[in-house]
Protein backbone atom coordinates (compact mmCIF):
# COMPACT_ATOMS: atom_id res chain seq x y z
CA UNK A 1 0.00 0.00 0.00
CA UNK A 2 0.74 3.18 -0.88
CA UNK A 3 -1.11 6.57 0.84
CA UNK A 4 -0.03 9.58 -0.13
CA UNK A 5 -0.91 12.95 2.44
CA UNK A 6 -1.22 17.00 1.27
CA UNK A 7 -1.44 18.23 4.92
CA UNK A 8 0.81 20.61 6.91
CA UNK A 9 2.08 22.21 3.84
CA UNK A 10 4.31 19.37 2.73
CA UNK A 11 3.55 16.13 0.84
CA UNK A 12 4.13 12.79 2.25
CA UNK A 13 4.71 9.31 1.06
CA UNK A 14 4.36 6.01 3.28
CA UNK A 15 4.93 2.81 2.07
CA UNK A 16 4.00 -0.56 3.73
CA UNK A 17 5.03 -4.04 1.91
CA UNK A 18 5.88 -2.67 -1.97
CA UNK A 19 7.37 -6.07 -2.98
CA UNK A 20 4.37 -7.44 -2.15
CA UNK A 21 2.64 -5.44 -5.13
CA UNK A 22 5.32 -5.43 -7.41
CA UNK A 23 7.85 -8.17 -9.01
CA UNK A 24 11.69 -6.82 -8.13
CA UNK A 25 11.50 -6.17 -12.33
CA UNK A 26 10.18 -3.08 -11.08
CA UNK A 27 11.66 -2.14 -7.77
CA UNK A 28 12.68 0.40 -6.81
CA UNK A 29 9.64 2.63 -7.26
CA UNK A 30 10.10 6.18 -7.72
CA UNK A 31 8.96 9.04 -6.00
CA UNK A 32 8.62 12.55 -8.03
CA UNK A 33 7.46 15.92 -6.87
CA UNK A 34 6.19 17.14 -10.42
CA UNK A 35 4.97 21.03 -10.83
CA UNK A 36 1.42 21.12 -11.39
CA UNK A 37 1.93 24.04 -14.88
CA UNK A 38 4.82 23.25 -16.41
CA UNK A 39 5.03 19.70 -15.43
CA UNK A 40 8.73 19.49 -14.61
CA UNK A 41 10.29 16.92 -12.22
CA UNK A 42 11.72 19.37 -8.99
CA UNK A 43 12.67 16.80 -6.69
CA UNK A 44 12.56 12.43 -6.87
CA UNK A 45 13.45 9.96 -4.59
CA UNK A 46 13.20 5.90 -4.14
CA UNK A 47 10.25 3.86 -2.03
CA UNK A 48 11.38 1.08 -0.54
CA UNK A 49 9.38 -1.26 2.03
CA UNK A 50 7.55 0.06 5.01
CA UNK A 51 9.19 3.41 4.05
CA UNK A 52 8.54 7.33 3.90
CA UNK A 53 9.13 10.19 2.47
CA UNK A 54 8.59 13.76 2.88
CA UNK A 55 8.69 16.91 0.46
CA UNK A 56 8.11 20.48 2.51
CA UNK A 57 5.80 22.32 -0.66
CA UNK A 58 2.80 21.02 -1.40
CA UNK A 59 1.45 24.46 -2.90
CA UNK A 60 0.56 23.33 -6.93
CA UNK A 61 2.57 20.20 -6.81
CA UNK A 62 1.33 16.66 -8.66
CA UNK A 63 2.78 13.54 -7.10
CA UNK A 64 4.26 10.73 -9.62
CA UNK A 65 5.48 7.19 -8.90
CA UNK A 66 6.87 5.71 -11.36
CA UNK A 67 8.62 1.47 -11.34
CA UNK A 68 12.07 0.77 -12.43
CA UNK A 69 10.95 0.76 -15.60
CA UNK A 70 9.89 4.66 -15.48
CA UNK A 71 5.98 3.74 -15.76
CA UNK A 72 3.96 5.78 -13.96
CA UNK A 73 1.47 3.73 -11.08
CA UNK A 74 0.56 6.62 -9.74
CA UNK A 75 -0.64 9.71 -11.23
CA UNK A 76 -1.72 11.98 -8.25
CA UNK A 77 -2.45 15.56 -9.04
CA UNK A 78 -3.02 18.80 -6.93
CA UNK A 79 -6.29 19.72 -6.78
CA UNK A 80 -7.78 23.44 -5.47
CA UNK A 81 -10.71 21.68 -4.04
CA UNK A 82 -8.78 19.25 -2.20
CA UNK A 83 -5.39 20.17 -1.62
CA UNK A 84 -5.45 24.11 -1.73
CA UNK A 85 -4.95 26.64 1.47
CA UNK A 86 -7.85 28.63 2.41
CA UNK A 87 -7.01 31.72 -0.05
CA UNK A 88 -6.89 29.02 -3.06
CA UNK A 89 -10.29 27.35 -2.06
CA UNK A 90 -11.41 31.38 -1.25
CA UNK A 91 -10.72 32.69 -4.16
CA UNK A 92 -12.14 29.70 -6.22
CA UNK A 93 -15.23 29.60 -4.80
CA UNK A 94 -15.66 33.59 -5.43
CA UNK A 95 -14.37 33.26 -8.96
CA UNK A 96 -16.99 29.77 -9.53
CA UNK A 97 -19.95 32.18 -7.91
CA UNK A 98 -18.97 34.60 -10.31
CA UNK A 99 -19.31 32.11 -13.24
CA UNK A 100 -22.13 30.41 -12.39
CA UNK A 101 -24.06 33.91 -13.13
CA UNK A 102 -22.94 33.48 -16.79
CA UNK A 103 -20.03 35.97 -16.36
CA UNK A 104 -15.83 35.49 -16.36
CA UNK A 105 -14.10 37.07 -13.90
CA UNK A 106 -11.38 39.45 -14.69
CA UNK A 107 -8.38 40.62 -12.88
CA UNK A 108 -4.77 41.90 -12.62
CA UNK A 109 -2.22 39.79 -11.35
CA UNK A 110 1.08 42.16 -10.07
CA UNK A 111 3.90 40.07 -9.58
CA UNK A 112 3.73 36.27 -10.77
CA UNK A 113 6.82 34.80 -10.51
CA UNK A 114 6.18 32.10 -13.44
CA UNK A 115 2.93 31.43 -12.86
CA UNK A 116 3.89 28.00 -11.56
CA UNK A 117 2.04 29.27 -8.38
CA UNK A 118 -1.08 31.62 -6.71
CA UNK A 119 -4.90 31.26 -6.09
CA UNK A 120 -5.65 32.97 -10.22
CA UNK A 121 -3.50 30.07 -11.62
CA UNK A 122 -5.74 26.87 -11.38
CA UNK A 123 -8.78 28.83 -12.79
CA UNK A 124 -6.46 30.43 -15.56
CA UNK A 125 -5.38 27.27 -16.35
CA UNK A 126 -9.09 26.61 -16.82
CA UNK A 127 -9.84 29.37 -18.80
CA UNK A 128 -12.20 30.53 -16.52
CA UNK A 129 -10.50 34.13 -15.65
CA UNK A 130 -9.53 37.00 -18.39
CA UNK A 131 -6.36 38.12 -16.64
CA UNK A 132 -3.72 40.36 -17.07
CA UNK A 133 -0.04 39.05 -15.76
CA UNK A 134 2.56 41.31 -15.02
CA UNK A 135 6.26 40.01 -13.59
CA UNK A 136 8.99 42.55 -13.71
CA UNK A 137 11.74 40.16 -14.47
CA UNK A 138 12.79 39.01 -17.40
CA UNK A 139 13.56 35.03 -16.28
CA UNK A 140 10.79 34.62 -14.82
CA UNK A 141 8.71 36.43 -17.06
CA UNK A 142 10.20 34.43 -19.82
CA UNK A 143 9.26 30.91 -18.00
CA UNK A 144 5.67 32.68 -17.45
CA UNK A 145 5.28 32.92 -20.85
CA UNK A 146 6.37 29.48 -21.59
CA UNK A 147 3.42 28.78 -19.44
CA UNK A 148 0.67 30.43 -20.44
CA UNK A 149 1.26 31.55 -24.10
CA UNK A 150 -1.37 28.74 -25.18
CA UNK A 151 -4.33 29.70 -22.98
CA UNK A 152 -6.96 31.86 -23.89
CA UNK A 153 -7.88 35.06 -22.20
CA UNK A 154 -4.43 36.07 -20.99
CA UNK A 155 -2.22 39.27 -21.19
CA UNK A 156 1.02 39.11 -20.73
CA UNK A 157 3.53 41.92 -19.63
CA UNK A 158 6.91 42.21 -18.99
CA UNK A 159 7.16 45.45 -17.28
CA UNK A 160 7.79 46.98 -13.29
CA UNK A 161 4.51 48.52 -11.71
CA UNK A 162 5.64 51.18 -8.60
CA UNK A 163 3.51 54.18 -7.73
CA UNK A 164 4.83 56.91 -9.50
CA UNK A 165 6.44 55.09 -12.00
CA UNK A 166 9.68 56.43 -13.65
CA UNK A 167 13.28 55.05 -13.81
CA UNK A 168 14.00 52.90 -10.23
CA UNK A 169 16.87 50.15 -9.19
CA UNK A 170 15.12 47.03 -9.06
CA UNK A 171 17.19 43.92 -7.19
CA UNK A 172 17.14 40.52 -8.09
CA UNK A 173 18.35 36.83 -6.96
CA UNK A 174 17.90 33.63 -6.12
CA UNK A 175 15.23 32.50 -7.78
CA UNK A 176 13.40 35.79 -8.02
CA UNK A 177 11.12 35.13 -5.25
CA UNK A 178 11.57 38.52 -3.40
CA UNK A 179 12.85 40.47 -6.50
CA UNK A 180 11.92 44.07 -5.74
CA UNK A 181 12.74 47.68 -5.76
CA UNK A 182 12.93 47.60 -1.97
CA UNK A 183 16.83 46.10 -1.34
CA UNK A 184 15.97 45.66 2.55
CA UNK A 185 13.00 43.66 1.40
CA UNK A 186 14.95 40.79 -0.57
CA UNK A 187 17.93 41.25 1.57
CA UNK A 188 15.75 39.93 4.60
CA UNK A 189 15.10 36.84 2.25
CA UNK A 190 17.49 36.17 -0.21
CA UNK A 191 20.93 34.18 0.82
CA UNK A 192 21.97 34.49 -2.92
CA UNK A 193 23.87 36.64 -4.86
CA UNK A 194 21.76 40.26 -5.44
CA UNK A 195 22.62 42.55 -8.16
CA UNK A 196 20.48 45.65 -8.92
CA UNK A 197 20.11 47.42 -12.54
CA UNK A 198 18.07 50.94 -13.30
CA UNK A 199 15.26 49.31 -14.56
CA UNK A 200 11.74 51.88 -16.01
CA UNK A 201 8.83 51.42 -14.38
CA UNK A 202 5.30 52.84 -15.15
CA UNK A 203 2.80 53.55 -12.28
CA UNK A 204 -0.80 51.52 -11.38
CA UNK A 205 -2.48 54.35 -13.37
CA UNK A 206 -0.43 54.05 -16.47
CA UNK A 207 -1.07 50.14 -16.20
CA UNK A 208 -4.76 50.46 -15.82
CA UNK A 209 -4.87 53.10 -19.16
CA UNK A 210 -2.64 50.22 -21.42
CA UNK A 211 -5.59 47.78 -19.99
CA UNK A 212 -7.59 49.82 -21.19
CA UNK A 213 -6.45 50.60 -24.47
CA UNK A 214 -6.62 46.94 -25.69
CA UNK A 215 -8.08 43.74 -25.54
CA UNK A 216 -8.31 40.24 -22.73
CA UNK A 217 -6.21 38.55 -24.97
CA UNK A 218 -2.65 38.41 -26.37
CA UNK A 219 0.86 39.34 -25.20
CA UNK A 220 2.17 42.97 -24.79
CA UNK A 221 6.15 44.04 -24.92
CA UNK A 222 6.85 46.86 -22.84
Amino acid sequence: MINIDYSGGEIKITTECVDNLYPPSRLPLTFEVVQHVSKKIIWSTELHNNGWATFPNNEMNDVVIRDKQNKIIIYHPWQCELHGDYHYKTFNLYCKNILVNGKKPKGIAIGTHNGEFGEWVPLQLKNQLESILVEGSKKQFDELFKNFVIKENVVMLNTLITPNGGNVEFFEGGRGYTNSIVERVIRNWETDEIHSTIRQSISINELLKVITLTVWIGYIPM
